[in-house]
């Protein structure tokens, strides 16, 4: 009997504490209620201030290849696409120069935040330049959520930006028109000395201003040769820490695969296939930079020797593609003979690469026009689309997948470089599916 009072009393406790549970998660889901109403009102308020500034506003996951997570019509206005288009695109698809993509990724890495110009590219194909705002939002264990993201278009006073230029490329025509009626002003008799002597003021003024201008357009080429140099040093030293973290990959991928889950072999693979198209970038990107600032004084060159030179180092690639490389006779010029080396490397290289369904066939020619030559390297390839004709010649840029065709798409920016320090200039001549001619021109003589 003892024992079945103790046991009520203990019930009773338990029920009373009970009780006071269930008061308690009453409590709660009013709280919770209360704060769901708040959360909806303030999501509404900063929804309609997204969707209402002129300013592109984005949200994506994080990494390099990062996916949209939403989006506000500013977007839809600047790009073209639709918000269901967007959603479904990675960020870096917008991405007109790859270049872009690396320089970001690197800067949000090191300090969560960027804000930098970006050439981005619109679903009709043509330029849209941003002024980027992009910060990294930080999850509860220190990691990144999320991106979000802020796009300026700037196209607009890019545009204006480019023309007050071309109002001082017009300022100098007229000084320099100015000048030549200045000395015949001076010829002049002494009724017109008067005159004479207004406008000897008036081109004393203007002579400053191009005093001015051609200060600019030296520190403008001051400041290409610091990039370039910049360009080559940083590629350079970008070489040690890459290999390292290449071999490393590579090691991982040696020692682990098969014995993780499948995300871990596909995670290894593309950190393996990511280092290494890295280090492909940074090679080409340090050829790119050594045409000018590591390039050899000019001397008599053969360029039929040259030619050999070049396709005894494409013969495996000739063999293997069983491509057949045919040459006119070739003049001697004055050159940097490595360069023309590479030149013709590039050049006949691609027209093996980009071949069809038939065997490669290439002929290299010459003929001399006016006071140069012009040199040509035909092909039976597939052939360029002629809206791509200038695009192939930037570096990076590329019109077909890696998977397609391998390479980085710097071989042709190489060639153009090479070409322009020779004091020529480089075309090409197409049409889809039935083979390239690429064109380029070389001084008789050189000042």
């Amino acid at each position: 009997m003892k024992n079945s009072a103790k046991t009520k009393e203990q019930l009773a406790r338990e029920a009373g504490a009970l009780g006071r549970r269930v008061v308690a998660l009453e409590k709660q889901n009013a709280e919770r209620e209360q704060l769901e109403t708040e959360l909806v009102q303030s999501e509404e308020k900063y929804r309609g201030l997204v969707n209402n500034v002129p300013l592109g506003v984005f949200r994506s996951t994080p990494g390099v290849a990062g996916t949209f997570l939403e989006v506000n019509p500013a977007m839809e206005k600047i790009f073209g696409y639709s918000r269901e288009e967007l959603l479904k695109m990675k960020v870096s698809d917008l991405y007109m120069r790859p270049e872009d993509r690396v320089a970001l990724t690197r800067q949000l890495l090191s300090s969560g935040q960027v804000r930098k110009e970006l050439f981005q590219r619109r679903k009709d194909g043509s330029e849209v330049i941003v002024l980027a705002t992009i910060t990294g939002v930080g999850d509860e264990k220190g990691g990144v959520k999320y991106f979000d993201g802020i796009n300026e278009d700037i196209t607009e006073r890019k545009r204006l930006e480019r023309e007050l230029g071309e109002k001082r490329e017009q300022l100098e025509a007229q000084n320099e028109e100015l000048q030549a009626t200045e000395e015949e002003l001076r010829v002049s008799n002494d009724e017109l000395q008067a005159a004479n002597e207004e406008l000897h003021r008036e081109v004393a003024e203007r002579k400053r201003t191009e005093e001015e201008l051609e200060q600019t357009l030296a520190a403008l080429k001051q400041s290409n040769t610091e990039l370039q140099n910049f360009a080559y040093v940083s590629s350079h030293d970008l070489q040690e820490p890459l290999r390292m973290v290449s071999s490393f990959t590579q090691l991982l991928a040696k020692r682990y695969r098969g014995k993780l889950d499948k995300d871990a072999d596909e995670f290894i693979s593309y950190a393996v296939e990511g280092a290494n198209r890295m280090q492909r970038l940074i090679n080409d990107l340090l050829e790119y930079s050594r045409v000018t600032t590591r390039g050899r004084p000019f001397v008599p060159t053969d360029t039929g020797v040259i030619f050999e030179q070049a396709m005894a180092n494409l013969r495996l690639a000739i063999e293997e593609s069983g491509a057949a490389v045919t040459c006119d006779p070739l003049p001697p010029v004055m050159a940097d003979d490595m360069q023309l080396v590479q030149l013709f490397q590039n050049l006949v290289g691609n027209a093996v690469k980009f071949s069809g369904r038939e065997p490669p066939r290439v002929h290299v020619s010459a003929r001399q026009e006016g006071e140069g030559w012009v040199f040509s390297v035909r092909d039976n390839g597939i052939g360029i689309e002629p809206q791509y004709f200038d695009r192939v010649f930037v570096i990076f840029q590329r019109l077909h997948s890696r998977e397609d065709y391998p390479g980085t798409g710097a071989g042709l920016a190489v060639c153009k470089n090479i070409v322009e320090r020779h004091g020529g200039r480089i075309w090409v001549e197409s049409e889809s599916g039935k083979g390239s001619t690429f064109y380029f021109t070389i001084p008789l003589t050189r000042g």
